[in-house]
């Protein structure tokens, strides 16, 4: 729990679909996202413990997936708690134009 998505899991499936695919579960520090970005072809990255639990900021994850080249949705507004647990604090997605 906590040590980073299951990369060899996800990417194989993510690779043999022709739909998106979220990966999800596992992320306990900002970097875990930026692998999921930078390991596998990943559309999105999704966590919900860490943020609730506030042991990671989203704009910290954010911050840091921009920082290494990730191009991330930005947050304009906060939103109420149900809109962040499904929109914002929840998801972290390449930002694909």
């Amino acid at each position: 729990m906590n040590q980073g998505c299951d990369l060899d899991l996800v990417d194989p499936v993510r690779r043999s679909v022709h739909t998106p695919v979220v990966a999800s579960s596992g992320a306990g520090a900002p970097e875990h996202f930026v692998d999921v970005f930078e390991r596998t072809a990943m559309e999105a990255a999704l966590a919900t413990g860490v943020f609730h639990r506030e042991e990671v900021e989203v704009g910290e994850v954010k911050n840091l997936c921009r920082s290494r080249g990730v191009l991330v949705r930005r947050v304009v507004a906060r939103f109420s708690v149900l809109q962040d647990c499904c929109c914002i604090k929840c998801g972290i997605s390449r930002w694909i134009p």
